[in-house]
Parts: structure tokens; sequence; C-alpha cells
């Protein structure tokens, strides 16, 4: 997206905004820090242009332990009755409708979809379509469609802890933009030490047993580092799938050598006929690999080249670990 263009389309969410009253904002299941703050911060922009708005997670507020220190993050809703009573919705860091969870197909009912996210490929589903594959974060495009004399020490204390947390801590996909507008957000007041502190809660006994089962699962391949969850796993690990996934990466990431780490989750098993197997794969790159490179080969695989996602279907687990092996050894 060219400056140009996106001029006009921040015109355009100005004009829905000045025309409409009550808006829908929609996070993703599964939530991270960038979908949460961009959406709390958004709703608080709203909120001081004098507008009614409502901010909506599948799961409501039930991440409080995670979330809680973000303002507003106790309004957060679980549920919609009348998709249609709104001006716009805005949907944020969404690659795609499905990722908003059930209230997918409420959506359809919408009176104008307004689409913000920095996925390379998003199914651009919107009526508008901000998608800036660039940017570090949809924080980071957030902070581009205010105007910077409504934003107050509550929003930008969101922006950046999305920024913070989707660089993973400034460490990959940062350019000359994200630190400008991190460095906006310092003078407001961003309190970084406060937000750090935040965001690494104590660790838990539950937290060591997910660690512990991921350094006992874990299988190397060269550079490659993997774990495999069956749904008995998951089962009885005490934690959300997202932050199962993100513990995953980082724990495996920190590990010396390790360039690729993957997740592989049994979604269905079927043992008398592999064909009818299912596995959903996550991966990161620490840099100079395109992961999604590997998962551009299977249909609806996506991603950035540093994070990215598949499902495979008809083939055992061997198989896919033979498919990731194959990758390493053009890659690494």
């Amino acid at each position: 997206m060219n400056a140009e263009e996106y001029a006009e389309k921040r015109v355009k969410v100005h004009k829905k905004v000045r025309e409409g009253n009550n808006f829908l904002i929609v996070t993703h299941a599964g939530p991270d820090f960038d979908t949460i703050s961009s959406g709390l911060a958004w709703a608080l922009y709203l909120i001081r242009l004098g507008k009614n708005v409502t901010v909506y997670n599948e799961r409501g507020n039930i991440f409080e332990s995670k979330f809680g220190f973000l303002p507003y993050s106790n309004c957060m809703v679980s549920s919609i009755s009348d998709i249609s009573s709104f001006d716009a919705v805005f949907i944020l860091d969404n690659g795609a409708i499905s990722r908003v969870g059930r209230i997918a197909e409420d959506l359809k009912g919408a009176k104008y979809l307004i689409n913000i996210d920095h996925h390379e490929d998003n199914d651009l589903f919107g009526n508008l379509n901000i998608i800036d594959d660039q940017a570090s974060s949809t924080c980071e495009l957030i902070f581009g469609l205010m105007e910077e004399r409504f934003i107050n020490l509550d929003i930008a204390n969101c922006l950046y802890t999305g920024i913070n947390s989707d660089t993973g801590s400034f460490n990959y996909k940062v350019s000359s933009r994200t630190f400008f507008v991190c460095s906006k957000l310092l003078s407001y007041g961003v309190d970084v030490e406060w937000i750090k502190e935040c965001m690494n809660t104590p660790i838990d006994r539950d937290k060591i047993d997910l660690w512990g089962m991921i350094y006992t699962k874990r299988e190397h391949y060269k550079s490659l580092a993997l774990v495999y969850l069956d749904p008995e796993t998951i089962a009885g690990l005490n934690f959300e799938p997202e932050e199962i996934k993100i513990n995953i990466h980082s724990r495996l990431r920190s590990i010396d050598g390790v360039k690729i780490t993957v997740q592989i989750q049994a979604i269905k098993i079927d043992p008398e006929n592999p064909k009818n197997n299912q596995f959903r794969l996550s991966l990161r790159s620490k840099g100079g690999i395109a992961v999604n490179k590997f998962t551009h080969r299977y249909p609806g695989g996506g991603g950035h080249p540093l994070a990215a996602g598949c499902d495979v279907f008809g083939k055992t687990l061997e198989e896919v670990k033979q498919d990731l092996y194959k990758f390493a050894d053009q890659n690494l």
C-alpha cells in the first residue's frame, strides 16, 4: 500500500467515524497483545471522539490475568445481540474473517466492515481494507489512523504494549517508522519498565510444567527445533492454545543454534486411514529464512517471512516432519 492509497483510506475511515455513532471493534480468537492492544487503543480513541464503542473477543475478558493492566480491558464482551445496530465494525489484526471465532457468521449482517491488519496474506474481506504488511504490528497501523491531539497516556500505553509484543521486544520486523511511532508514544508518558513488568507476569507452577513439556518433547534437526502436540497433551495443560504456541516458540528460540521453530498440533488423527489426518503447523524464524515459503505450499497456508502457519492434510506425522526436514536442508 503506497502513501497515496493509505492517505485515501485514512480519509475514508475518518469520514465513517465522523458520520457514525455506534461502533464495534472485533479482535481475534486466541488473542495476543497486538489484537487486544490495538482494539482497546482504538476504542479509547473513539470514546474520546464522543462515540459509543463495544470491544468484542469471543472469550470476553477471561484473559484478565494477561491483559488486565491495559486500560478498558475489563469492558470487552463475548457476545453481540445485533450486528446491524453498529454503524461500522472494525476488525483488527485478523488475516481472515474466520479468525474472529464464532461471531464470523454474524458479521455478514454488518453494515460496513473495516479490515485493519499487517499480515501479507490477508483475505481482504472488508468493505474497506487497510493492509500494510510492512508495518510491525496492527498497533503501528492504528497509530497512523489517529489524530495525535486525541491520543492520551492510556491509548499510548496500549499501542506501545502491542508493538513491543509483536516485535518480540523490538527484535524483529522493526523499521524506522516503528521507532518513530514508539518515540511519539513515549512523549505521552509511557512507562516502559512498568509495561515490561506487566507483560512478564510471575512464573507459576503451571508455566513451569508447560516449559518442562516443551523441553522434554522437543526434537531437533540441524537448526530446526519442533514440538509435536497431540490432543491429550493439550488437554492436560492449563493454558489456552495460543499461549501454548507462544511459549513453545519462545522456549525453542532460546536454545543456542536454533533458527527455525515449529509447533505441530494434531487436529485430527485417523490411525486406520492417514488420508483423513490433519495437522496444524506454526513456524517462526529468527531471521534470514522465510518460513512462509514452506507454508505457502499448502492450501490456505501463509503468514509473514518470520511467522507463518498452515494446515497439512492427508499425511502421517512422520511425513510432515520429513517435509520440514527437507525445507531445513534447502534453507539452513
